[in-house]
């Protein structure tokens, strides 16, 4: 990883190549990943490109950080804190941290629908999937992923279980 004071302070987006974030069927999107081209420590920031018939991510809301999503261009279905609404260009989208911030885009228009990710760069965040009732934590520090667990929520055990005396 580079080391973000060696990043320039301004940079274009025309030259941040686009990266294919992994598709799974509905879900996939090709991200420039802003963040990784400027001098940023604590903010993220990503422009999302989202093709015709894709879903941006499973839904899910997070525990630790809020993001900020601002549509440039097409239209989407937006279904967020468990209603769904079109969403297009100039739309300014608040997902605050818990289940009233819970969110997912749709892309079901023909053309591709392109938006600005902002977000705190928290180095440790906890993640609800409600639909399929699972759970993500990770922690990361010094740009490496040290702790990253996905389980059910009904997997949950007691906290002193399989402890010995």
């Amino acid at each position: 990883m580079t080391d973000p004071k060696a990043l320039p302070l301004v940079a274009n987006l025309a030259d941040m190549p686009w990266e294919d974030s992994g598709s799974d069927g509905k879900y996939g999107c090709h991200d420039k990943i802003v963040a990784d081209h400027v001098r940023q420590e604590r903010l993220d920031m990503a422009v999302t490109k989202l093709a015709p018939g894709k879903a941006s991510c499973p839904y899910h809301f997070h525990h630790v950080g809020e993001e900020l999503f601002v549509v440039l261009e097409g239209r989407a279905a937006l279904r967020i804190g468990g209603e769904t609404r079109h969403v297009g260009p100039q739309d300014v989208v608040s997902c605050p941290p818990g289940p009233a911030g819970a969110h997912q885009f749709f892309n079901d228009g023909d053309a591709d629908f392109v938006y600005l990710a902002i977000s705190i760069n928290d180095p440790t965040e906890i993640c609800e999937y409600p639909d399929s009732k699972k759970l993500m934590a990770h922690h990361r520090a010094h740009g490496a992923t040290d702790f990253r667990h996905i389980g059910r929520l009904a997997d949950a055990v007691p906290y002193m279980d399989g402890e010995t005396t």
